[in-house]
């Protein structure tokens, strides 16, 4: 407490850096085979239309780094241009529970907000406008289609009842609200990537930490999330008192 009687914050907040040994050259992996066709990741078909697929850190199968450009086989041949924003986030979760089991996504998600063109049959090549920082854990990919017109086209897929949510509308979604909605889709794309691997991922320094008395003698501890950071060591002083991989202590 200071002289007027209000609890300060003496503890200082870390957050530890992560090493690896990895490649010197970036690395293009594909996930899922077959001649298996479906609307994902994105129903064409729909005005508006939102997907999440899961894709696990076993099937990844690579050390951290970052994510580049991101690619979906299609089996139509038409072209159309659509307007996509795809969302990626890193997570501890192999398969969706139920149809409403959506995983939370922000703005601060997003690696692409425009427009795709298909060309036909082929791999739909995108180059994020904002890399991917994967950290080894499993992903969730989220496409919102928010064209606003119909028009059918396919991609290749597997067969896959866990790992696929999807919602179609008439109208405009609230991709950050979709309790209530969706169901499970039998189709996960086949996908395809490019990840830059780094042998160290320096997280940023954390910023606004700030302390709130409980009344019982102790303090509660809140910070701001720190960018490439996947938790936190506490310190009182140079002792470090505890760790966590949220934001409170």
């Amino acid at each position: 407490e200071n002289n007027s009687g209000e609890s300060v914050a003496t503890q200082a907040v870390c957050a530890t850096t992560l090493e690896f040994v990895v490649p010197d050259e970036p690395v293009t992996k594909t996930i899922g085979t077959g001649n298996t066709t479906g609307r994902m990741p994105a129903n064409m078909g729909s005005s508006y239309s939102v997907a999440q697929q899961i894709f696990t850190k076993e099937e990844i199968d690579f050390v951290p780094g970052a994510i580049t450009k991101i690619s979906f086989q299609a089996s139509s041949t038409y072209t159309y241009t659509r307007l996509w924003t795809i969302y990626m986030v890193n997570v501890d979760k192999e398969s969706f529970d139920g149809n409403n089991d959506w995983v939370s996504v922000t703005n601060a998600d997003i690696v692409y907000d425009g427009t795709i063109t298909t060309t036909g049959s082929g791999w739909l090549e995108i180059n994020l406008q904002n890399s991917f920082i994967y950290t080894g854990n499993d992903i969730v990919l989220c496409v919102y289609d928010h064209t606003g017109s119909e028009q059918i086209f396919n991609f290749y897929t597997d067969s896959n009842t866990n790992q696929t949510l999807k919602y179609d509308s008439y109208y405009p979604i609230s991709v950050d609200a979709l309790n209530g909605y969706g169901s499970k889709y039998s189709s996960r794309s086949q996908f395809r990537f490019v990840i830059e691997a780094a042998d160290e991922l320096e997280p940023a320094i954390p910023t606004n930490l700030a302390a709130k008395a409980n009344g019982d003698g102790t303090i509660t501890l809140t910070w701001d999330a720190a960018e490439n950071a996947m938790s936190y060591n506490v310190y009182s002083g140079e002792e470090q008192i505890g760790a966590t991989n949220g934001t409170t202590y």
